[in-house]
């Protein structure tokens, strides 16, 4: 049966109401206010007629929201992008659709009535779970802690373990009814629920294939990746899945200090915790099971791993298809079993070079000195910068952070030898010259030792008690290691008596914090 269709049997000729402001609002937060849509109208355009009769237009769009068969007349003309180069299945592309302005327009709205809704629900579940893809979140409050896990449970005989997985083709197999449905059970909630429905149900596609065109209508299946309502209703499987499960995950997951980090999420990416590998993979399978279950949501098969701290000295046995790593790659961070950054680092250095190497053209070099210190930071450091916070702060990796800012320097200043100069003394100048350019804009030790700072006492504000960083960080910090110093300095072994295994033993992020101190700007 057509979405829309059981829409209207639900709610006939229901659908949100809409004010003026709502629409001004919306038409101002538009990221490309003067491009024309295919109907030839722009946002810019609206917010014009909408400052000149904001009630006619208000009128209009409520029209649209609240009538199945004026929202099937809407038409979406998109197109199907590879993405790479070459012949490529059909899994490997990629649909642009990009709503006209009328629908983007209440989709603004729509999605800022959902958020209200999804806010409250998600401030009412237990804090074992982590949603991370909300605002005033980050991935930091994802990544930091899962850090701190191994961190700490180096320092308990290796007693911890992460895992994540990944949601297949999220928003591709999120059903806009079973959507609905979650917000039609919210109280006042049915008109948002309809609206939202036929937003993603009934508008006709026109999608553009090569040469070819073809037509779709009547989509049941699936939400438009770029909307706002679509970022909105992605919280809401997870958070109703949390809300039936939580409790259970907390008797699996590691818990510290108070809190229990069993289940963290950001958009389809799932990461949990756990004392054993058993323990934090069985979170993830019974969060698949219940998103398969209600929601018609699969796991990636490709996605799943999962990482013991170093010297783990339990057998294990994990279901099929889960992949053991030494190096545990999640949200764009590299996570190592011992707790060190040396992965991490070297692919944030390639990723730099990649950066500045790609960029790197004739025309940046003959431009301002103002434009090419503005490039290193956006679009060199910022790689870094991305990541940094997590790192405990080593001199060793931030002399070569700076070797690495004077190196792009040199190049993009062109600082080359003089005539008849000593390749010693050629060094020499340029070493000082591309010095005293870092100087100029920043040196890259400077900014991590200051984006560590920062994030310390960001967690150490505690303004959102449902993240797991500062509970975990205060959990044996360097009072406790201090002591168990005192207490246990022997020659054979760890001076704490703490390790599981014998090897370098990785600077910890708190102990790090003094050092960082002392370079910060």
């Amino acid at each position: 049966m057509h979405v829309g269709t059981v829409v209207g049997i639900w709610f006939p000729g229901q659908g949100l109401a809409i004010t003026a402001r709502e629409v001004k609002d919306a038409l101002r937060i538009h990221k490309r206010r003067h491009v024309l849509d295919h109907y030839g109208c722009s946002a810019k355009g609206l917010l014009i007629v909408a400052e000149a009769r904001p009630g006619a237009v208000a009128a209009v769009l409520e029209l649209l929201a609240c009538s199945e068969p004026e929202m099937q007349s809407i038409v979406i003309q998109g197109s199907v992008k590879a993405k790479k180069p070459g012949a490529v299945p059909p899994s490997k592309v990629r649909t642009i659709l990009p709503l006209p302005v009328v629908l983007s327009t209440i989709d603004a709205i729509v999605a800022g009535h959902m958020t209200i809704q999804i806010d409250a629900y998600a401030a009412t579940l237990p804090h074992p779970f982590l949603e991370c893809a909300r605002k005033h979140r980050q991935v930091l409050d994802a990544v930091f802690p899962l850090s701190l896990v191994i961190e700490k449970g180096l320092d308990e005989m290796s007693g911890a373990c992460i895992a994540q997985s990944d949601i297949k083709q999220y928003y591709g197999h999120l059903s806009a009814l079973k959507i609905g449905r979650w917000l039609a059970r919210r109280p006042g909630c049915s008109g948002l629920a309809s609206t939202f429905v036929r937003i993603h149900s009934s508008p006709q596609i026109w999608l553009r294939v090569g040469s070819g065109t073809a037509t779709f209508s009547k989509r049941c299946i699936g939400v438009y990746t770029a909307s706002r309502s679509a970022a909105a209703a992605g919280r809401i499987p997870l958070l109703d899945v949390a809300a039936a499960r939580v409790h259970y995950w907390a008797t699996q997951c590691y818990s510290r200090n108070g809190c229990q980090c069993a289940l963290a999420s950001f958009v389809d990416n799932l990461i949990s915790t756990g004392p054993s590998p058993e323990e934090a993979i069985n979170i993830l399978e019974d969060c698949a099971s219940n998103l398969a279950s209600t929601w018609e949501l699969s796991i990636g098969a490709d996605s799943k791993e999962f990482m013991v701290c170093r010297g783990y000295q339990h057998d294990h046995v994990v279901p099929d298809g889960w992949k053991m790593q030494r190096s545990f790659c999640t949200l764009g961070h590299r996570i190592d079993d011992d707790a060190g950054i040396s992965t991490c680092f070297e692919y944030v250095a390639a990723a730099m070079f990649r950066s500045y190497y790609g960029n790197a053209s004739k025309g940046l070099r003959r431009s301002s000195k103002a434009a090419k210190l503005r490039f290193l930071k956006s679009s060199v450091q910022g790689i870094a910068q991305f990541r940094w916070s997590r790192w405990p702060f080593q001199r060793t990796y931030a002399k070569r952070l700076d070797g690495i800012q004077r190196k792009m320097l040199a190049h993009m200043f062109n600082i080359t030898p003089h005539q008849g100069e000593p390749y010693d003394a050629f060094v020499q100048r340029r070493h000082v010259h591309s010095g005293h350019l870092a100087s100029q804009c920043g040196r890259f030790s400077q900014a991590w030792a200051g984006s560590l700072l920062s994030w310390s006492a960001h967690v150490n504000r505690r303004h959102d008690t449902g993240t797991w960083s500062a509970a975990i960080l205060d959990w044996h910090n360097t009072t406790w290691l201090t002591q168990r110093r005192l207490l246990h300095s022997s020659a054979n072994e760890s001076r704490t008596q703490t390790r599981a295994y014998r090897g370098c033993v990785q600077k910890r992020w708190e102990e790090s914090l003094d050092e960082a101190g002392q370079v910060a700007i």
